[in-house]
């Protein structure tokens, strides 16, 4: 495990960027398959790269979407649409590179991405939960689940949270499709990134453990391949005994 603390959330975005490209661009004339995340925290990193993805497009990176929340007055689930907002559409990028999650197909995701040679790299947010993917905090029955469904009614703070992101019942699924642990642990790379004091407590409950279902992410430090990218907010209280963290200070 890696941690990189960087002097701000500008920082942190850059470092990010950094990092993305060198995956967009190692082996240029191999596939890569990358799984990308949306949300808040990865808005600024996306602004710095799209310029240069579309300036140097590599057709061989295909992407792919960690969850998804079908809405039934859409055509597109919400992380799908995110991520083309802020990603896919201004960086130019192929539909035929695209992979978005279906809750229709969830039971073969797996076998899908073993057969065309698994997922190199995974970037990820982290949520105040301590939720990776769609894995939220009382979602999992074990961490040896791939990717799976998650029903919206599964109990009322799931339910809660789906009614804030599709805004009415009606347009909430029945359920919204997730990878889960061992999927995301069998990809060659990982990366998390966060910022804010907001996610300090849960950054040190991530990184410090102990390993519980109560935080989902807990299990991400098991991986041989893992970095996370703070800002120094997010870092704020971690254990300073963590000789490996490296300082990034501002340019």
């Amino acid at each position: 495990m890696k941690i990189i603390v960087c002097e701000n959330e500008q920082e942190m975005s850059r470092k990010s960027g950094q990092l993305f490209l060198e995956q967009v661009y190692k082996n240029p004339d191999q596939r890569r398959n990358l799984a990308v995340t949306a949300g808040k925290t990865p808005r600024i990193m996306y602004e710095l790269i799209v310029p240069v993805i579309k300036q140097f497009p590599n057709e061989n990176i295909d992407y792919y979407c960690f969850d998804e929340i079908p809405v039934r007055q859409s055509a597109a689930g919400l992380t799908f649409q995110a991520l083309n907002s802020m990603f896919f559409q201004p960086a130019s990028i192929s539909p035929k590179q695209l992979h978005p999650l279906d809750v229709n197909q969830a039971d073969g995701v797996d076998q899908q991405l073993e057969s065309c040679g698994g997922l190199q790299w995974i970037l990820m947010g982290l949520g105040l939960d301590g939720h990776f993917c769609g894995n939220l905090s009382g979602t999992l029955k074990h961490f040896g689940e791939g990717t799976h469904l998650v029903s919206c009614q599964m109990n009322e703070r799931i339910h809660k949270r789906m009614l804030e992101l599709c805004g009415t019942e009606e347009n909430m699924p029945d359920a919204y499709v997730t990878f889960g642990p061992k999927t995301v642990m069998n990809a060659e790379k990982l990366t998390v990134i966060a910022s804010g004091k907001a996610k300090a407590e849960i950054v040190k409950k991530v990184v410090e453990g102990p390993v519980t279902l109560d935080v989902p992410a807990s299990i991400l430090p098991l991986h041989p391949d893992l970095t996370f990218v703070l800002d120094k907010d997010a870092a704020s209280l971690l254990n300073p005994q963590y000789s490996f963290m490296q300082y990034l200070e501002k340019n």
